[in-house]
C-alpha cells in the first residue's frame, strides 16, 4: 500500500501579476469544469510537470537562468526581458520627477 505523501508548509512571495495569473487558471478551470484550482494546486502541478523535465540547479545562479533552463527544456525560447534602462535608451524619451 502505497504511504501517503507528507506535505510542507512553503511561503511562496509572488508579485500582483503573478498572483493574478494563478488566480485566472483556477478560475479557468471552475468556468469550464465546474471545479475551482486553488492556487496551491496550481502551483503544484507547474512543480510536478517541471520535475518531469528532469533538469537540475546544476551551473544556475539566477531565477531568470533558471527559467530560460525550463523553458529550453520545453522547446520555447525565452523571452527578451529588458531593464528599465534599456527601455529608456530605445524610446529616446527623458524622464524626470520633480520635487
Amino acid at each position: 500500500m502505497k504511504e501517503p505523501t507528507k506535505s510542507c508548509t512553503v511561503i511562496v512571495n509572488l508579485g500582483r501579476e503573478e498572483v493574478d495569473y494563478l488566480d485566472k487558471i483556477g478560475k479557468d478551470a471552475l468556468f469550464s469544469t465546474g471545479s475551482k484550482l486553488s492556487r496551491n494546486k496550481v502551483i503544484s502541478a507547474m512543480i510536478l510537470a517541471v520535475k518531469q523535465l528532469g533538469l537540475t540547479g546544476e551551473g544556475t545562479k539566477t531565477k531568470d537562468a533558471l527559467q530560460a533552463k525550463i523553458l529550453q527544456a520545453m522547446g520555447l525560447k525565452p523571452l527578451r526581458v529588458e531593464s528599465p534602462k534599456a527601455i529608456l535608451s530605445e524610446d529616446k524619451t527623458e524622464h524626470r520627477l520633480t520635487a
